[in-house]
């Protein structure tokens, strides 16, 4: 989208001129499968769709309050109950309240020693059992996976695509906005040479060009879209080893949106969309490609102006 900037070929201030060059990227994708698994995608973008669905909102899952400490409010680890007041309470929790009160109920007063505190090995064993399972979920991280049909959801949701011709203005806008910092920095390495040489009337900054505001609306727009909110998930060290943990998502294409947009699944970034000069689908015919890629190129070579169509791919697919 923009040229080399100016070097500095020998002394100071013999510069190179700047060659300025469009680049139109255009690329042609066939979605991935997806295999019928969940996708693991950051909290806010299960948030958001949990928004879009009117679900309530629930971050983890909530301690059952017959394993909280009556006292404290925590989760407990042994539970014991006080036989007056009936009150269940962490082992610890208790004992230390004992330790430095004077021997009584912190809930009615009455006596109160170590031993007469009552053990409840079944309470303690669905604790026990409610942990595990947790691990578990967190292990597989289940909770922020997404089905098929939640994927294309957000697909939905988040993808999109703008017409050719606003892209297209996008990319210029920038390619003169990038030329114009090269201006101004060519100006402002002129002027300190200037000044170096005891020259005040050496040329000031430029300053840089302000683009329409339509065309700056356009690209807060997709530059909101496109850097929206990114959670990065560390894969946890047991993921790494080898064996019968869980493997890791791999990326893909979930949606093509000609004429300009995609949507890719990223582990650790989620949902997210890239828009391009053009797409195509993998149903795109030779003559869609040609008009839509090629034939500015060519028809600027047949008119003495030069082009060039570098094209990638692997064998086999089209190029």
């Amino acid at each position: 989208r923009q040229g080399a900037a100016p070097r500095v070929v020998g002394q100071l201030g013999q510069q190179e001129a700047a060659r300025d060059f469009k680049i139109q990227v255009s690329v042609r994708f066939k979605p991935g499968e997806h295999g019928g698994g969940k996708l693991l995608v950051p909290l806010h973008q299960k948030l958001l769709l949990q928004k879009e669905r009117g679900d309530p909102f629930q971050v983890g899952e909530k301690e059952p309050e017959e394993f909280l400490d009556a006292l404290m409010g925590s989760l407990m680890t042994e539970p014991v109950r006080l036989p007056s007041s009936g009150k269940v309470c962490d082992r610890a929790v208790i004992e230390a309240q004992l330790q430095r009160g004077r021997g009584v109920d912190p809930f009615d007063g009455s006596p109160l020693n170590a031993g007469m505190l009552e053990l409840l090995p079944e309470l303690q064993e669905r604790i026990g059992a409610w942990r595990q399972e947790k691990r578990a979920k967190a292990r597989d991280r289940d909770e922020h996976k997404l089905d098929e049909d939640q994927i294309q959801e957000l697909v939905d949701k988040i993808g999109g695509n703008l017409s050719p011709d606003v892209v297209e203005a996008l990319l210029e806008a920038d390619r003169l906005k990038s030329a114009g910092h090269r201006a101004a920095e060519a100006a402002a390495n002129r002027r300190r040479v200037d000044d170096d040489n005891g020259d005040d009337d050496g040329p000031g900054m430029e300053e840089e060009e302000e683009l329409p505001d339509h065309l700056a609306a356009a690209a807060q727009q997709l530059e909101d879209r496109l850097a929206g909110p990114r959670a990065v998930t560390e894969v946890p060290e047991f993921e790494e080893e080898l064996g019968d943990g869980p493997q890791r998502d791999r990326a893909r294409v979930l949606a093509v949106s000609p004429p300009t947009g995609i949507t890719m699944y990223q582990p650790g970034a989620g949902v997210r969309p890239f828009m391009f000069a053009r797409v195509f689908a993998d149903t795109a015919t030779q003559n869609e490609v040609f008009q839509g890629s090629a034939r500015d190129s060519v028809c600027a070579a047949l008119n003495g102006f030069n082009a060039c169509l570098l094209v990638y791919g692997q064998t086999g697919s089209g190029k």
